[in-house]
């Protein structure tokens, strides 16, 4: 499972994207520390331990949070899976 994170690179503060691991709920995938450039970046990260059983908080799998106190504007998360081959 693949997910990737569009995000602004505006001001300087950082985000992580959480999820729901098979070994625990809430684990940190990745940490972005923006660098104020002012533009669209993004951020892919492999869960190869993602279980996706709704228990982050709200009953999701993802979570967004951020960190230092800056607000991030985000375009979009993408959530790709390869198929298994048979």
């Amino acid at each position: 499972m693949k997910v990737r994170v569009v995000y602004l690179d505006s001001g300087g503060g950082a985000f992580e994207l959480k999820y729901d691991a098979a070994d625990q709920p809430e684990k940190t995938a990745i940490k972005v520390q923006k660098t104020g450039s002012g533009q669209w970046k993004d951020a892919t990260v492999e869960l190869k331990d993602a279980s996706f059983g709704n228990r982050c908080p709200h009953k999701t799998d993802l979570e967004l949070s951020a960190v230092g106190g800056e607000n991030t504007i985000f375009h979009m998360i993408e959530v790709t899976r390869e198929q298994a081959i048979k």
